[in-house]
């Protein structure tokens, strides 16, 4: 009987907690964030807004890429890049749905431990291909073959500097420069 009386009491109040958070269905959870954007307590309409703006002024800022010892810079607006906000705010939204007091319960939870969404995004294949194409024609090389080489008991592992010999051809490895490190 003690059980079942302390039992409803907890009932009932995770009931008044859950109805005293509940907030506004219209409204996403507090704590929700969006690409790093706080965007708990706006409508989800203000909240694509929000995100939309805030994306304006970072899309044009170029970020840099560097690939052997070369910095490129591309922008999110040069590769097409488009996040799908009203995605990411329905997904923050139901974060802190559910019908009364579940609903709060949630939002409790989204409040002390956060929502944080990251976008779904896309963007131009054709551009993308390009800055990887423009990447790779600056920093590419023709790949280099590894080769131990034994000298008596001593070892040198080695890379070459031509291009390998295919097995269709010979090849006098006597005569191919080779740079490497000795090890007994």
């Amino acid at each position: 009987m003690r059980l079942a009386a302390v039992a409803a009491v907890l009932a009932v109040a995770a009931v008044l907690v859950g109805l005293a958070f509940a907030g506004s269905p219209a409204e996403l959870p507090t704590g929700a964030r969006i690409a790093g954007v706080d965007v708990g307590g706006l409508d989800e309409h203000d909240a694509v807004a929000k995100l939309e703006r805030e994306y304006a002024t970072v899309a044009a800022r170029p970020v840099r890429f560097t690939a052997a010892g070369r910095t490129f810079s591309y922008s999110a607006s040069q590769l097409g890049v488009e996040p799908d906000w009203r995605a990411a705010v329905g997904t923050a939204a139901d974060a802190g749905s559910g019908v009364g007091p579940i609903r709060g319960l949630r939002r409790l939870f989204a409040r002390v431990v956060g929502v944080d969404v990251v976008p779904d995004s896309t963007s131009s294949s054709s551009a993308v291909d390009y800055a990887v194409a423009t990447v790779a024609a600056d920093v590419d090389r023709a790949p280099r073959s590894a080769a131990l080489v034994r000298h008596g008991l001593r070892g040198v592992a080695s890379i070459a500097l031509r291009r390998p010999a295919s097995s269709c051809e010979r090849s006098d490895r006597s005569s191919e420069r080779t740079r490497g490190r000795s090890f007994p």
